[in-house]
């Protein structure tokens, strides 16, 4: 199995191996979204509590350059060559219908659901002990 965002770039005859787990993904991925309101987390950032600790200031870095990142990406995808980063059968303005006009908002609040259900898949996967609030995951406030 291949996770990939892109279809690996391999041989003709090894690429005949290969096949999508869902052919219409993008549109199954629209139709959760409809359902359930809930675009999946995709990246998840991560620094150990020890380094939490001992340099204070790291996770407001972390968290200030990411959303840099992020703005830059959000600027340049207005540009009318700028290729789709979610869904590449649909245009930026087909995705915004879905995911408003800017699909990751940064924050515990804005993201409550997701985390919610990531959480209940951690337990239910034995990843967590138990069921914990979304607030639990972040060591200090970004």
């Amino acid at each position: 199995a291949l996770m990939l965002p892109r279809p690996p770039e391999l041989p003709p005859d090894e690429m005949a191996r290969i096949a999508r787990l869902f052919p219409n993904f993008s549109a199954v991925e629209q139709e959760y979204r409809a359902r359930s309101g809930i675009f999946p987390i995709m990246h998840v950032m991560v620094v150990k509590n020890e380094l939490l600790q001992s340099n204070p200031g790291i996770a407001k870095i972390v968290s200030h350059g990411v959303q840099a990142a992020l703005d830059t990406f959000m600027d340049r995808k207005r540009l009318a060559s700028a290729p789709s980063m979610i869904w590449p059968d649909l245009n930026w303005q087909e995705q915004e219908k879905f995911l408003g006009p800017y699909p990751w908002p940064a924050g515990v609040e804005a993201n409550r659901k997701e985390l919610d259900v990531l959480i209940g898949y951690g337990v239910e996967q034995g990843i967590l002990s138990r069921r914990i609030a979304p607030e639990e995951l972040f060591g200090t406030k970004a």
